[in-house]
């Protein structure tokens, strides 16, 4: 029996390398810390096409090649970067791949890589060189919160690349009427231009996670709110809406529009006018709302409230 489990394994590892086509490996190896939820990108494929949609970010924003990379982890794609041209500012919480890219990668290529052990949610990026890529291997637990991050501070970056889950990746880009269209829709393609670039399977990881993942594109438009209370206010409207996605939009925004007007039938006559013109009625539901009537309603009740 032990003799046939040996067997099973070696055919799963000669499946694995001949799906892949696998880095030359890290300078260092780290284990895998699931409470950050670490999974180490090792696809040779996968790493030069991260490369390549950098490059392509900055031919078409016309910026020199430096990125901040978030969670470098074992730098393999750290050593990518370098060796392609690119300045690297490695931002990474785990301080046991701090160690290990200084003692490896900083020693290689000294004039060209920064490494700052730090939480990215907690770092701030003014002082980034203007132009700057962001882009890494997003954890899976903490992926919205640095999406986020990432949309509040997307004045400070010429564009965007991570790593995410695959069904993240679907709903970012997600038009508005279709089932994966929600929140995080509205709020990205608001703030960029959002792309799918390619489909990355669990294999490419080392441990592989149990599900496929996916790199995005995300470019800024330029588009920002006024002031952090009017963002908030947004998060709260778009709550709201999605909290009643297949609910018609006047019985969804019934108790919002009741603090609004206050009863006053002239202003809930005018707040329906004014979406009737970008063809937003009481029937319509919130999943089938775009980001900019979105955007628009949200506007047409500060106004109100005013």
């Amino acid at each position: 029996m032990k003799l046939k489990r040996e067997k099973r394994e070696t055919f799963k590892r000669k499946n694995t390398v001949q799906k892949n086509t696998l880095s030359r490996g890290p300078d260092f190896e780290l284990q895998a810390n699931k409470h950050l939820g670490q999974h180490f990108l090792r696809d040779e494929s996968v790493l030069d096409g991260i490369v390549d949609a950098a490059n392509a970010i900055c031919t078409q924003k016309g910026v020199p090649r430096i990125c901040i990379e978030i969670g470098p982890g074992e730098g393999v794609l750290t050593r990518k970067l370098l060796a392609a041209g690119w300045t690297v500012q490695a931002l990474e919480k785990d301080v046991r791949s701090v160690e290990g890219l200084t003692q490896t990668l900083q020693k290689e290529f000294p004039n060209t890589l920064t490494i700052v052990q730090t939480d990215i949610l907690m770092w701030d990026p003014k002082h980034c060189a203007p132009g700057t890529v962001c882009l890494g291997n997003v954890p899976y637990y903490i992926t919205s919160d640095i999406l986020l991050w990432f949309s509040k501070h997307a004045e400070f970056f010429s564009g965007g690349l991570f790593m995410v889950q695959k069904e993240v990746a679907d709903r970012i880009p997600s038009p508005s009427g279709t089932k994966n269209y929600g929140r995080l829709s509205v709020r990205m393609q608001l703030m960029f231009a959002c792309q799918c670039l390619f489909v990355v399977p669990a294999t490419a990881f080392a441990p592989p996670p149990k599900v496929d993942s996916a790199v995005i594109s995300m470019l800024p438009t330029g588009f920002k709110f006024a002031n952090a209370l009017e963002d908030r206010a947004f998060d709260r409207l778009t709550a709201t809406l999605f909290s009643a996605r297949r609910k018609m939009l006047r019985r969804g925004l019934a108790s919002t529009i009741d603090s609004f007007c206050r009863g006053d039938f002239k202003k809930e006559e005018f707040l329906w006018n004014e979406l009737k013109k970008i063809a937003v009625f009481p029937e319509t539901r919130p999943d089938a709302i775009p980001p900019q009537a979105i955007l628009a309603l949200h506007r047409l009740l500060l106004q109100m409230q005013n």
